[in-house]
């Protein structure tokens, strides 16, 4: 990414007009969307998820 190959890669896809920073929300929200929560965090600070 840090020469934006794979943010015009993702624009290519994207609808017709989309901008590059169209192109990196659409890459942080595909990101976000595979992150899990922590359950080693999660003890520390008292969540549970059962």
């Amino acid at each position: 990414m840090r020469d934006g190959l794979g943010l015009r890669m993702l624009l290519a896809k994207m609808p017709h007009g989309a901008s590059l920073d169209d192109a990196r929300g659409l890459r942080k929200r595909i990101l976000q969307r595979g992150r899990r929560p922590s359950r080693i965090l999660d003890a520390a600070y008292g969540a549970d998820r059962d």
